[in-house]
């Protein structure tokens, strides 16, 4: 597997073309020598290309080959040319810091043979993937953009394109049209027949072609040890500039150079942005490969195609290598495969977590797991994007989830998740028209998640307030403003819990939790890791309610009072259907014995199996307090009648808490 470096994007190379062309053969040799040790460089590759241009024939061109023992390398090759002009081509090879160090030779009829020679740093290069792929532009028309895709060795492969903008392609060459000037990186994931796979960045730069090219472009270089990565910016023109970058795993940094240590393998979307000191602003990307280079690597994802079933997933198995392998896939609900590249019908829409674990035959082992949506056809032509903004800056960190609606029963469902980039933008392509919410969450290990909280666009905290947007045409941007909290904090109060239930299909990892304060007010956010658990810790004594937020189901927060008799407490939530209802353990007792009846309609019987002073709490379904009633219970056993006639029809939840802080609680329904 390769790290791309896209220095071609910096080399502007012009043909003068005429009405005819022929074609010329070329001859290009050399040698690569380590620049230290002055020794040869074998088994290293070395390509050439000839780009197409607009002004003349646009089929672009590649070859390439690898040195010998003596680090010496040859080729020849055919490619057009018009007479009466000058032509140039490139030829360059990769070096240790993954920099392409490169010649630009011109070429005529009458120059044909050519001498490249390149010295370079060697150290931790990997020999090159005997499959390895190249992006080639094809031209741009507006926001039309035609890239096409290629193997250097000329092998027939399966092409897998990220454009960038949340759009998915397949096949060898493609045409996309972006919603928008700005910046893209764009990803070519090839797989051979014999599973020899291949990995390329482009960056697709879209600006207003009236203005001038931008005269601050930077650009990104890189020097890769194990998970160490040394990152260099540069100024094309040399100009002085701050430098901001974002390391793909949700860490900044400053300066123009940053070292930065991940924390495990795989692929991370590294962005820089500069400003010179006369307000000139340039956005650079670098797409990063960390893989397993202790025996060849083992390191394995998959990427999702669609089919005409919306219920229908075909897997496809990404390695960086070509081992033998065995695969064993978990789809999340109850299916398993062993196939290389299986297909899997789901029964129901809803998300899903896979798990793809593979084994080569040198005994190296790697699980990869993500989330797959199953929903409705996504496959229209309609976009919906927006900025997200943190107070008086925009967000440049966090994701941004877009729900649909399941036409037969109402419930929203995720269709759609995308990351912003560095300026707080998001985009989703490819939506039908259908009624949507959108939920914006800053990144938790972020600064901005310690102020503002996960929020939908309509600038509100809980789904069933959502600002909904039916599709039509888009009247974008929607954006979003995030909603700032006070986090509180000085206490010895600890409220712990977990969330249970739900089936494959409601993840209960990484799900947002909102602890309320007595008034409804949010005082803390937190996330519930893979076993569903969250904590809330250093909390003053008083009255809490906790609340999951999972859009389309509905919460019955737990109420939790925290005092000296009970500094803290478990809260278990558990998901079941679309709502989710909690205990408090340890403070949680049976007091109710029942509610009569129940569906209701002017009144509910409770009897209550306790006796002293009880604070009884009616909320509805958003966990708002409806009514809040004291009573003195003189004996076990005492029933109540309390009118429920003034509630609108829909869910409740009964609360009685007594002076001891020992609460119990029961569902009803009002009719």
């Amino acid at each position: 597997m390769k790290a791309h470096k896209l220095l071609f994007l910096f080399l502007l190379i012009f043909w003068s073309m005429a009405a005819s062309s022929q074609s010329v053969s070329i001859h290009v040799s050399g040698h690569v020598i380590d620049q230290q040790s002055q020794l040869p460089v074998g088994n290293h590759m070395v390509a050439a290309a000839v780009y197409p241009d607009s002004l003349g024939w646009n089929l672009p061109f590649s070859d390439s080959t690898l040195t010998d023992a003596s680090g010496m390398y040859s080729m020849n090759f055919i490619i057009p040319f018009t007479p009466g002009t000058v032509t140039f081509f490139t030829v360059g090879t990769p070096d240790c810091t993954n920099t392409w160090i490169q010649e630009v030779l011109a070429f005529s009829p009458n120059l044909t043979n050519f001498t490249a020679n390149f010295s370079i740093c060697t150290d931790s290069i990997p020999p090159p993937s005997p499959c390895q792929n190249y992006i080639l532009p094809g031209g741009v028309q507006g926001l039309t953009v035609s890239l096409q895709g290629g193997i250097y060795n000329g092998l027939a492969a399966s092409y897998f394109w990220n454009m960038g903008d949340g759009t998915s392609i397949i096949g060898q060459n493609v045409t996309h049209t972006y919603p928008q000037q700005g910046v893209y990186n764009v990803i070519l994931q090839t797989v051979t027949p014999d599973n020899c796979s291949s990995v390329s960045a482009y960056t697709v730069v879209l600006m207003d072609s009236i203005n001038p090219p931008s005269n601050c472009e930077n650009y990104i270089t890189a020097g890769i040890q194990g998970l160490i990565v040394s990152f260099h910016g540069n100024m094309v023109n040399g100009q002085a500039a701050s430098y901001t970058w974002e390391l793909g795993d949700g860490t900044t940094s400053i300066g123009p150079n940053v070292t930065h240590t991940y924390a495990q393998q795989g692929f991370y979307s590294v962005s820089l942005q500069t400003i010179t000191t006369d307000s000139c602003m340039a956005f650079s990307t670098y797409a990063l490969f960390l893989g397993d280079t202790l025996n060849g690597g083992c390191t394995t994802y998959f990427v999702v195609t669609p089919s005409v079933n919306p219920f229908e997933k075909e897997f496809h198995c990404i390695m960086p290598n070509t081992l033998p392998v065995v695969t064993t896939w978990d789809f999340g609900d109850g299916g398993v495969s062993t196939g290389l590249n299986p297909v899997h019908t789901y029964c129901c829409f809803g998300t899903y977590m896979v798990q793809l674990t593979t084994t080569n035959n040198l005994g190296c082992t790697a699980t990869y797991t993500a989330p797959v949506v199953v929903s409705p056809d996504s496959t229209g032509n309609l976009a919906i994007s927006g900025q997200v903004f943190a107070g008086n800056n925009w967000l440049a960190q966090g994701n941004v989830t877009l729900f649909g609606t399941d036409p037969a029963t109402g419930y929203f469902f995720p269709v759609q998740n995308t990351y912003i980039d560095s300026a707080g933008y998001y985009n989703f392509q490819n939506v039908s028209q259908g009624t949507y919410i959108i939920l914006a969450i800053p990144a938790p290990d972020s600064m901005p998640a310690g102020q503002f909280l996960p929020t939908f666009y309509g600038n509100v905290i809980f789904w069933e307030q959502a600002t909904a947007i039916t599709l039509g045409t888009p009247a974008n941007p929607y954006n979003i403003y995030l909603v700032s909290f006070d986090s509180i904090n000085g206490g010895t109060g600890v409220i712990s819990g977990q969330l249970l239930g739900g089936g494959k299909s409601m993840l209960t990892a990484g799900q947002e939790v909102l602890l309320l304060d007595a008034s409804g007010n949010p005082v803390r956010v937190a996330y519930t890791n893979a076993q569903g658990q969250f904590t809330f810790t250093s909390l003053p004594f008083g009255e809490y309610k906790v609340n999951p937020v999972i859009t389309g189901t509905t919460t019955f927060p737990t109420l939790v009072t925290l005092n000296t008799g009970n500094p803290s407490a478990t809260v278990i939530m558990t998901v079941e259907g679309h709502t989710i209802t909690g205990i408090s353990k340890g403070n949680q007792v049976d007091m109710i014995e029942n509610i009569y009846p129940n569906p209701a309609v002017s009144d509910i019987s409770v009897t209550i199996k306790s006796m002293g002073f009880m604070k009884l709490r009616i909320m509805d379904a958003s966990g708002k307090t409806i009514s809040v009633q004291n009573y003195t219970i003189p004996a076990n056993g005492k029933r109540l009648s309390i009118p429920v006639a003034g509630l609108v029809p829909g869910l409740y939840f009964l609360l009685i808490q007594d002076e001891k802080g020992n609460t119990s609680s029961r569902r009803f329904e009002k009719n």
